[in-house]
């Protein structure tokens, strides 16, 4: 099986910060985080606004959708791994 590779610049981007992250948090809590996280952006459902927050989509309830500034109403964020 052939994986393939990425070739617009934001896939590339995408790939390069998801391995700094995972670099930078070793710890296998945070690598599913950071997995999970990924998934969610290639998949256009986070969008970052002017102001630097971003508008994040649940991945539980399809109607939802979470405004965060680092911190997030979300039930995942409430039970993160030192409060990432």
């Amino acid at each position: 099986m052939t994986t393939a590779t990425p070739t617009r610049p934001q896939d590339l981007l995408l790939g390069y910060v998801t391995d700094l992250a995972k670099d930078f948090y070793p710890e296998a809590a945070d690598q599913e985080r950071i997995e999970k996280a990924a998934k969610l952006i290639a998949s256009g459902k986070m969008s970052i606004l002017a102001d630097g927050t971003a508008l994040v989509a649940s991945q539980s309830h399809d109607d939802q959708v979470y405004h965060t500034n680092g911190a997030c109403q979300c039930y995942d964020y409430r039970r993160a791994h030192g409060g990432r």
